[in-house]
């Protein structure tokens, strides 16, 4: 069981290492344009550094490719160093617990900026859903003891990086792409199936869970 449960979580790996590089890739066409993640923060320092805005584009922006790269580090480190699974897991949800936390202080930013009304009903969601998925999330990763607590990880990290400012946003123009209006680039393409292999990988551990408690086997849900 536990070297099932290795195999798929180490299989995640190479899909959060393409989401962390989605940081670098050309995701949207702005005014200039096909601009990045990194490229979009970084304006800002082109003509003066605009602090107020450096620190409000990094603070909504980066976070899902940020935690991609370092779980996807820690995850390496696990898989080369398996008697530490526990302990890398419990550091990477630590970084997922400051994400989480930093959430409600970016609808902050976010409201004080212009178009209010738009960011308080995105921020509603980016708030109220990944807080209470990373609080269960959480909930079973504490109770739970080896690489299954990675299945649990990696399981908060989908529902994050969904519901984050980028997921909605990218949400938004996959619905403008179906009227052709989108601005997408392979950026937005690759972190939005990323995200979803992550979680569809998550809700398939899920169910098998599920179907074992169901045959009065040993195992909870994801794993």
């Amino acid at each position: 069981m536990n070297a099932e449960l290795r195999s798929r979580a180490v299989a995640r790996l190479p899909i959060l290492g393409v989401v962390a590089i989605c940081f670098f890739l050309p995701c949207a066409r702005g005014c200039g344009g096909p601009t990045s993640p990194l490229a979009e923060i970084a304006g800002h320092a082109h003509a003066g550094v605009d602090w107020k805005a450096l620190v409000s584009d990094a603070t909504w922006i980066s976070p899902p490719f940020v935690t991609a790269a370092g779980l996807a580090v820690l995850l390496a480190l696990a898989a080369w160093w398996s008697e530490h699974a526990d302990i890398l897991a419990l550091l990477g949800a630590a970084s997922l617990l400051a994400w989480a936390a930093g959430l409600p202080l970016m609808g902050l930013v976010m409201w004080s900026g212009e178009h209010r009304e738009q960011w308080l009903l995105l921020m509603s969601g980016c708030v109220a859903l990944p807080e209470a998925w990373s609080a269960f999330c959480g909930w079973r990763l504490l109770r739970s003891r080896g690489w299954t607590r990675w299945e649990w990880l990696l399981a908060a990290w989908a529902g994050l990086a969904a519901a984050s400012p980028v997921g909605l946003i990218i949400g938004a123009e996959a619905f403008n792409e179906a009227r052709a209006e989108s601005s997408f680039l392979p950026g937005a393409w690759l972190y939005t199936g990323g995200v979803l292999a992550i979680a569809g990988l998550a809700a398939r551990s899920a169910w098998r869970g599920v179907r074992r408690r169901g045959g009065g086997s040993a195992g909870g849900v994801l794993g």
